[in-house]
């Protein structure tokens, strides 16, 4: 989750130590990441397919998302898309 970690640095939620927790029971697959201090959560959706990890988090203070934006050029304000896939 490296890359999370640049993402949450790049929208202001400064942190180098960072903890997840993630809710599989539920589709998508929700995420939230906590910074050290604690004053920064970023809730989060995320779906795994095969080699492929998407994840769209909105900034720390805004709701979950409910779905992943169907145009990922076009997301909403305040919301990242990662999608990511295993090297091999």
């Amino acid at each position: 989750f490296d890359v999370v970690r640049k993402i949450m640095n790049h929208i202001g939620a400064n942190s180098n130590v960072m903890h997840y927790r993630i809710n599989d029971t539920v589709t998508p697959g929700q995420i939230e990441l906590i910074d050290k201090e604690q004053r920064h959560r970023q809730l989060g959706i995320y779906e795994l397919k095969g080699d492929r990890l998407k994840i769209e988090l909105a900034k720390p203070g805004l709701p979950r998302p409910k779905e992943f934006s169907a145009d990922p050029n076009k997301l909403p304000e305040g919301h990242v898309l990662l999608e990511l896939d295993r090297a091999s």
